[in-house]
């Protein structure tokens, strides 16, 4: 098989998973690599010209109201769509420029709730939210990826403590691997 790059970016590089294009062409497989909408969250969410509704219906199109209502609220969003005039029908404007950055971000997390793919890249899925938010949503996203693969990439060392390692990258190269108490532990750079 030829392989495919699929590329996905993040603030420290590129981080490339070749997959053969006979596996790439599968509807498991480009699910579970974020090659569809839903497994993969970064900090710049695009929304659509279109209502909450579809918006959310991309990750999962047969959803039905009540798992978009409860994928809002996984994602601490209920407080916002409360306040919503035309609730689920609301227009989110072009780019979702209606919402704020943490809102957008949000939405992002609600649609990989919705998606619920085996496996999860997240790149800097908190970088938008405020520090209480931010600690609710690592709580909500380790609840909902118990038993799933997720590549985390951040800056931010929150909840570090739960995964089962931790790569830390330096011009390009893993400088240091491990659990978060053992390289708390080792004195390297994230002491």
């Amino acid at each position: 098989p030829v392989p495919v790059p699929v590329p996905i970016s993040c603030t420290l590089g590129s981080f490339k998973y070749w997959l053969p294009i006979q596996e790439a062409e599968t509807d498991y497989h480009a699910r579970s690599f974020g090659l569809l909408p839903g497994t993969y969250v970064d900090q710049f969410t695009y929304l659509f010209q279109d209502t909450l509704r579809n918006n959310l219906k991309i990750a999962r199109e047969n959803a039905g109201d009540g798992n978009l209502l409860q994928s809002m609220q996984d994602a601490h969003l209920w407080s916002w769509f409360q306040g919503l005039e035309y609730g689920l029908d609301t227009k989110l404007g072009e780019h979702g420029k209606q919402l704020s950055g943490g809102e957008r971000q949000r939405m992002a997390i609600a649609r990989a709730l919705l998606r619920n793919s085996p496996i999860w890249i997240l790149d800097e899925p908190t970088a938008n939210l405020d520090t209480i938010t931010e600690k609710a949503i690592v709580k909500t996203i380790r609840q909902a990826t118990r038993s799933r693969s997720v590549l985390w990439i951040t800056h931010r060392l929150v909840q570090m403590d739960y995964y089962d390692r931790v790569y830390v990258l330096e011009n390009g190269r893993i400088s240091e691997r491990g659990r978060h108490h053992q390289l708390m532990r080792g004195g390297g750079i994230r002491t």
